[in-house]
């Protein structure tokens, strides 16, 4: 078979080429001039797929990490007021609370709470809620569970992320012709 310029390129499907197939051990013919759009157009779909991982997918999984990190620091901050509660309420007396507390740049002054039986919690958007200790144990275990459901979601998102990033390495790397094994 040629084309109109009097050239002839025979195919066999070996299985490696990212052709469609027609079915196995068929032979086609293709002139010069679509072996060479062919190739044109499957450097442009590996460009794309590049395009794709590199700016949208690894953008897309950084942000999800990022998130994820930020909501386990949350945890851990929660964590930590509870237990701060707790050590409240097991030496509670009538004495008050000494403390230091951080004024920035890690300089310390001590301050004396005369009233520890209720304290004021960041519900969100800055918003701060008086409560008292039993109170805030209660809601603090609420935002913990919220919390927790939040990191289990995300890091579902994020393995769904990686997923689809081997899943267009593979991909790329049939496009390319690369050996899988």
């Amino acid at each position: 078979m040629t084309d109109a310029y009097g050239s002839k390129f025979k195919y066999t499907f070996s299985g490696r080429w990212p052709l469609p197939r027609l079915c196995c051990r068929s032979v086609v013919y293709f002139s010069y001039a679509a072996k060479k759009a062919y190739m044109m157009a499957s450097k442009e779909k590996i460009q794309n797929y590049e395009h794709f991982l590199n700016n949208v997918l690894r953008q897309d999984l950084k942000e999800e990490l990022e998130r994820r990190d930020k909501l386990y620091q949350d945890i851990a901050d929660h964590s930590q007021l509870k237990q701060s509660i707790n050590c409240i309420v097991q030496a509670e007396g009538n004495e008050g609370l000494r403390t230091q507390v951080d004024l920035g740049s890690n300089f310390y002054v001590q301050a004396h709470v005369p009233d520890v039986s209720r304290i004021y919690v960041n519900v969100g958007l800055g918003i701060h809620i008086e409560l008292t200790l039993e109170e805030a144990l209660v809601f603090i275990d609420k935002r913990l569970k919220i919390l927790n459901e939040k990191v289990s979601t995300s890091t579902k998102k994020s393995a769904k992320i990686k997923g689809d990033i081997r899943y267009v390495y593979e991909l790329l790397r049939q496009l390319q012709g690369l050996d899988t094994s």
